[in-house]
């Protein structure tokens, strides 16, 4: 799937003029790759994970496109998806401590344009820092809810292939989509929601697991469960690469 997707099109935002539409996520060039399923990807415990959100403007075999999410995402650092190197809250400064992935064409201080992050990068130390973790894929479109989806765990999307340590793992508090029509709270399987806030967008690690927690992929290749009772100073600590902060061996 990766030597299929055409990354062309990330050419026009570095200021080469392509047709953005044909090599877009639903475009042409790509919307096979970004309609397949990948079951590995999928979490048994997420019941709504085999949903589908709605049609994504294009065909496949002459058949309409539907997103498909999935359960896996990437560690975008202890702040917001946009990777801002600070940001104010409640009077308080927090600074961006690294991560190990970001967005192709970012703009923002942190990580702009950063397409490769090596081990060597990764100063906090391999094992101290997560890589994936997992999202509850988000449903919604169709009936009174057809002009909003909330895309969730759609991996062929910025926004919605991420999560930040801002908040610990399933958090009661809402994530901070990147706008309010994506946020479909309506349906009752969706994890809490809102628009843009002070953080101007980010996704929380969420799974069903019983016993509450989310399973997590660190640097050095070990998976271990998370609960949400973790430390959130701790979980932060653990979404950067590089903030220089003290980790017990016993805190996690």
């Amino acid at each position: 799937m990766y030597n299929a997707w055409n990354f062309t099109g990330d050419l026009k935002w570095n200021g080469t003029p392509v047709d953005d539409g044909r090599f877009r996520y639903s475009g042409a060039a790509n919307i096979t790759v970004s309609t397949s399923r990948v079951n590995a990807y999928m979490c048994p415990s997420d019941g709504t994970g085999t949903s589908t959100t709605g049609a994504i403007g294009g065909t496949v075999n002459g058949a309409t496109a539907y997103t498909v999410s999935q359960n896996y995402v990437a560690n975008f650092g202890n702040l917001q998806t946009d990777q801002l190197a600070s940001v104010a809250v409640g009077g308080i400064t927090f600074f961006f401590g690294g991560a190990p992935f970001t967005d192709i064409d970012a703009a923002n201080p942190g990580m702009s344009r950063q397409f490769v992050v090596p081990f060597s990068a990764i100063v906090d130390g391999l094992s101290n820092t997560l890589l994936v973790s997992e999202c509850i894929v988000g449903t919604g479109k169709g009936g009174i809810y057809n002009a909003s989806y909330d895309l969730r765990g759609f991996s062929w999307w910025g926004s919605a292939a991420s999560f930040t340590g801002w908040q610990p793992p399933n958090s009661p508090l809402p994530d901070q989509l990147e706008a309010t029509g994506y946020c479909v709270t309506p349906f009752p399987n969706n994890p809490p929601c809102a628009g843009p806030g002070t953080l101007a967008r980010f996704n929380t690690a969420r799974s069903r697991h019983a016993g509450g927690g989310v399973n997590s992929v660190l640097g050095d290749g070990s998976v271990k469960f998370f609960k949400n009772s973790i430390s959130l100073n701790v979980w932060r600590a653990l979404s950067t690469t590089k903030g220089n902060e003290v980790l017990s061996s016993d805190a996690f």
